[in-house]
């Protein structure tokens, strides 16, 4: 019981951080309007392709399918002359399974099951192109995350000691994505991107927070580059802003990959990496 309560605790506390860290971040990018912001409720459904990885295990894993529902809204800027800056924020639900890839999982690598839900953010700049948009963003979001393994006989004891340790409890989970969203009206948006993301085996809540910390400040300071050089030559900063904001997002995961509390010394996580295509309607 006192395990449970930790690790709840732990993750409450992240959710917490993170809420803090999303409004200070929003509060600061987003330069006061020309013009009132157009805000709108939106529903997103996404369909990813993707598997687990951990450098503790030396086994093949299986394909796992992913479905997700993300429910929240989103606000629109103008930040120059056919230029928005996008915000959007949302409560998730995802679903994650060895049968729903459009093949038939292999037999002999270790699958299973996943499901998260939790809270995200996903911004950028985005060009106006008449009533479309093209809009080129990063995204965050972090979860409360339940892993159940099917390890196949002839599994290494290593391997299935490991998947055993994140089997069980909810686990803090944290995914990071890279993506191109393309509304074709007001209402209703098509997107796609490559998700990221890290399973807590366990979590030591000051180094996971200073390790986050460093990984938001350097985000925001590249999202601060891109939006003064936005102001001086506007084409140039939505595409500027994906690549900064993406590259540290994605070192930082790569980092964390290997050493889940970095920059302290830890244990390598569980991950996985997922290909995402997806709808997003808009009221």
């Amino acid at each position: 019981m006192k395990r449970f309560s930790m690790t709840h605790m732990s993750i409450l506390a992240a959710v917490s951080l993170l809420g803090a860290l999303q409004i200070c971040a929003a509060q600061a990018l987003v330069p006061p309007p020309r013009a009132r912001a157009l805000s709108s409720s939106i529903v997103d459904l996404t369909y990813g392709l993707g598997v687990f990885h951990s450098r503790q295990v030396g086994g093949a894993f299986a394909d796992l399918g992913m479905v997700d529902l993300k429910l929240g809204y989103s606000e629109v800027h103008l930040k120059a002359h056919r230029i928005l800056d996008i915000a959007d924020r949302y409560a998730l639900a995802s679903y994650y399974d060895d049968r729903l890839p459009l093949h038939s999982p292999d037999s002999s690598a270790i699958s299973g099951r996943m499901f998260r839900i939790g809270l995200g953010i996903r911004g950028g700049l985005a060009y106006a192109i008449g009533s479309m948009a093209l809009y080129p963003y990063h995204q965050v979001n972090f979860s409360a995350t339940k892993v159940t393994p099917d390890i196949p006989p002839g599994t290494a004891e290593g391997d299935a000691a490991f998947m055993d340790r994140v089997e069980g409890a909810f686990r803090l989970g944290i995914a990071t994505e890279a993506g191109l969203e393309f509304q074709i009206t007001p209402l209703f948006s098509i997107h796609g991107g490559y998700e990221a993301s890290i399973i807590y085996p366990r979590v030591v809540f000051p180094q996971w927070a200073a390790g986050y910390v460093i990984t938001a400040t350097g985000v925001y300071l590249s999202s601060m580059l891109a939006t003064v050089i936005t102001e001086s030559v506007p084409p140039v900063g939505p595409m500027l802003m994906w690549l900064l904001r993406n590259g540290v997002a994605y070192g930082a995961y790569y980092l964390m990959s290997e050493n889940m509390h970095w920059p302290f010394p830890s244990e390598a996580p569980l991950t996985h990496q997922s290909f995402t295509a997806g709808i997003t309607f808009s009221f």
